[in-house]
């Protein structure tokens, strides 16, 4: 089962947490992004987006592993990370990085299918 809405899910957590915090990537503004409100926020809102081209693509790579490696260590504890769980999360996410229009609710589904394996949250 995928993703299909913004909630107290631990895909959705999880990505929030991620993006929001200052020592990874610090993503929303001042003001902050309530929750409730962030599944429609888009990439290209968020502070980390800058432009398109190969730069855009280096730079989805480089979000794509932090925010990987952030949540390996957040919330997989002493779970192992598997080959296939990594690439497919890392191509989902490099891609949702790379294109302004994707949203945190579309983060939060990558998140969903390659570490929850669409058990119901």
């Amino acid at each position: 089962m995928s993703l299909t809405a913004w909630q107290e899910s631990p895909a959705c957590i999880a990505t929030y947490r991620i993006l929001e915090n200052d020592k990874l990537f610090d993503a929303f503004d001042e003001d902050g992004l309530p929750f409730a409100d962030a599944g429609e926020a888009t990439i290209g809102h968020l502070l980390l987006f800058f432009g398109s081209g190969h730069e855009t693509e280096l730079r989805a790579k480089s979000y794509a592993k932090t925010f990987l490696n952030a949540f390996r260590k957040l919330y997989l504890s002493d779970s192992k990370l598997s080959r296939q769980q990594y690439t497919q999360a890392f191509v989902g996410l490099s891609e949702v990085f790379t294109n302004k229009d994707s949203t945190l609710l579309a983060i939060a589904g990558v998140v969903h299918a390659a570490f929850y394996n669409g058990d119901s949250e």
